[in-house]
């Protein structure tokens, strides 16, 4: 019998998980859930303070970044709120709760409300993956610094968007209505207008019966469309080695560098001919093996269209993600995606 090497089995559970990152992209939402929440309230969950971020900085003598936690934490609010009021799809009546307040609503049995919440997951080794309760990793070099990917602290940790409804949203067991995760571990205003985007954007297409080859046709022909528009890029999202010039070399059509600020701003005029490029952990599973893979969507501010899904390589990020070692790689913009961009695009 012929030996398999564990090097051979690595790789074969490698295209696996590749595969089920493409995929599952498309795994939520059944119909009538979505109906379903269309008519009803919804709760946004809101951040508050947390005792044990603030035991955590006492305990570090970290208790100057006090203060910078307690305004973080009503940027965060304030930012989700907007995004709320300019990216939710449906004429739903929104109100704002704690994470508690809508727990004792699940418990007390309610069915009149939808929730959408942020939540962090952590993926520390292969093995050992878990959810934490609604709420974001803070610690105190994103306080002190802001949140930027050198920090190896949220390597680990990857921030999601999440919208169920109320009765499910304890129900382990059950894919939520939709899931999708954010390029910062504690998220930026683009990320969480990018999260709801991109919820609505299938929610709306489940709503018309699309299945996941027609989403997946959809974005394929929606590239084609990228030659006639401007493609932002948030500077720092790039490899620290890539430059301006790398990616004119790798993408022929046009695109524009920008600030953090620049990118905030052009998303949310849902400004038209500039779609935006932007990094998603995926969380999958395959055969026991758990972790996250990057994939780097196009997304149209105006419409609120997916123009392009780039999804993981078979590289270094793959591979380092599969063995479970703490690394930004896939984290960063890199000359795979503007290779696959440029092919996508012309791809005829």
């Amino acid at each position: 019998m012929k030996k398999i090497s564990i090097v051979s089995t690595s790789v074969m559970t490698l295209l696996l998980l590749i595969s089920f990152a493409a995929n599952g992209q498309w795994s939520y939402g059944k119909v009538e859930e979505i109906e379903d929440l269309k008519n009803r309230k919804l709760i946004v969950v809101t951040e508050v303070e947390n005792e044990k971020v603030v035991e955590k900085l006492t305990k570090l003598h970290k208790e100057a970044a006090l203060p910078a936690y307690r305004a973080a934490l009503d940027e965060y609010n304030a930012n989700l709120k907007v995004a709320i009021e300019n990216f939710w799809p449906y004429e739903t009546e929104v109100v704002y709760k704690t994470w508690e307040q809508a727990k004792a609503l699940q418990k007390a049995k309610s069915e009149e409300y939808g929730v959408i919440y942020a939540f962090n997951r952590e993926t520390n080794m292969v093995f050992n993956v878990s959810d934490s309760d609604p709420g974001l990793d803070w610690n105190y070099y994103d306080l002190k610094e802001g949140d930027i990917k050198s920090q190896k602290a949220d390597w680990s940790s990857s921030t999601y968007i999440r919208i169920d409804l109320i009765e499910n949203i304890k129900n382990t067991k059950k894919l939520p209505i939709m899931e999708i995760g954010l390029p910062h571990v504690f998220p930026q205003k683009s990320d969480l207008t990018f999260g709801l985007q991109y919820c609505a954007w299938y929610m709306e297409n489940r709503l018309a019966d699309a299945k996941a080859k027609d989403m997946r046709e959809m974005a394929e022909e929606n590239a084609k469309l990228l030659k006639q528009m401007t493609v932002v890029i948030r500077e720092s999202d790039l490899d620290k080695d890539l430059t301006k010039n790398d990616i004119k070399a790798l993408y022929k059509f046009p695109f524009e560098l920008v600030s953090d600020a620049q990118y905030d701003s052009i998303i949310l005029a849902k400004t038209e001919g500039k779609p935006y490029l932007i990094i998603s952990p995926q969380f999958t599973s395959v055969n026991g093996t758990y972790t996250v893979l990057y994939s780097y969507l196009v997304m149209n501010p105006a419409s609120g269209e997916v123009m392009d899904i780039i999804y993981p390589g078979g590289g270094g990020a793959a591979v380092t993600a599969m063995i479970g070692v703490k690394t930004k790689i896939g984290m960063e913009l890199t000359e795979y995606v503007f290779k696959t961009l440029q092919k996508d695009v012309i791809d005829d």
